[in-house]
């Protein structure tokens, strides 16, 4: 699936999984409102070693603006770029979900995407979440597998693959 959207800097990104061999894990979050989706971030990025020494990118994508993403990248420390999805073209063609209804929606013209994760390893996903939004979930904050967790199954997927 090919896609480009732009990043905290406002430089467009191109992002073709058809001619790359590099495992990327697309991050859809809520925006940078959420402290939920801040903690996550930060969460992910503390272990960038580990994704690295697997061969594993990492992409963020939200409906936030440029700027709103620029300051979440200063404040968190976040050394992956942060995407902008503003009118769900990227979000659509994974099925991710749209919050309409939450307070917060208001904000964005057509609402913000809820958390999903998307492995893509050459041209297939091994690995995909997405948030199921409910009440006992906090709305799609609370259940997103952590970072640990998502590591050691892509230990087990990769160790897999080898012949």
């Amino acid at each position: 699936i090919d896609f480009d959207l732009v990043d905290e800097n406002e430089e467009r990104i191109r992002y073709d999984f058809n001619y790359r061999s590099k495992a990327t894990l697309l991050v859809f979050y809520r925006g940078a409102w959420s402290r939920y989706c801040r903690k996550y971030i930060s969460a992910l990025n503390q272990q960038r070693f580990e994704f690295e020494e697997l061969g594993v990118t990492l992409l963020f994508i939200s409906t936030d603006n440029p700027e709103v993403s620029r300051k979440l990248r200063d404040g968190v420390g976040v050394s992956y770029p942060l995407l902008s999805d503003p009118d769900h073209r990227v979000a659509d063609i994974y099925d991710v979900p749209i919050a309409l209804k939450h307070p917060k929606s208001k904000k964005y013209a057509n609402g913000f995407s809820q958390p999903a994760l998307f492995l893509h390893k050459n041209e297939s996903v091994p690995y995909h979440w997405i948030s199921q939004p409910r009440m006992f979930n906090g709305w799609g904050a609370f259940d997103r597998p952590k970072p640990y967790d998502l590591l050691k199954n892509f230990y087990q997927r990769f160790d897999s693959e080898k012949p």
